[in-house]
């Protein structure tokens, strides 16, 4: 599987997960607000994802003063924060043969992008991995507060 491929597999994956309609605890969103979701996580800004679904900035601004919305925008965005880690997972061993290989020709024209690229992907997943892990210690800390109360 390509780069390319595994984004398609990415993007795809958000639209299955914003259609089988699970976002929230709660029940499901209008699929107005479902499109907006996957628009916040694909877009850059409020006002694009106000172009790309013609929902307007100040409807998106309402919305994320809702606290469902709000809980199925995170959820959303984990979500998509997750499929990415998969990419992340995908590429690490052509990341590390990479490395191996402009350890071995550091001359070879085109090595240090590929070394950067390499370096990119290894310190990305490194970095995604202390993110899940303090994820998990947060969680710990706040159940065990909710015990004591």
């Amino acid at each position: 599987m390509s780069l390319s491929g595994a984004m398609r597999t990415l993007e795809a994956g958000s639209r299955h997960n914003l259609n089988r309609g699970d976002m929230t605890q709660s029940g499901t969103l209008s699929p107005k607000k479902q499109s907006v979701l996957l628009a916040l996580c694909t877009t850059n800004t409020m006002r694009d994802a106000s172009r790309d679904t013609g929902i307007p900035v100040r409807t998106l601004y309402r919305w994320m003063k809702e606290d469902a919305f709000k809980r199925a925008l995170q959820e959303q965005q984990s979500f998509a924060l997750h499929q990415a880690f998969r990419v992340l997972v995908f590429l690490l061993p052509k990341a590390v043969r990479a490395l191996e290989a402009v350890l071995e020709n550091p001359q070879e024209r085109g090595a240090n992008t590929k070394r950067l690229t390499a370096e990119t992907i290894i310190s990305s997943s490194l970095r995604y991995l202390d993110f899940i892990e303090l994820e998990s210690r947060v969680s710990r800390l706040e159940e065990a507060i909710r015990e004591k109360q």
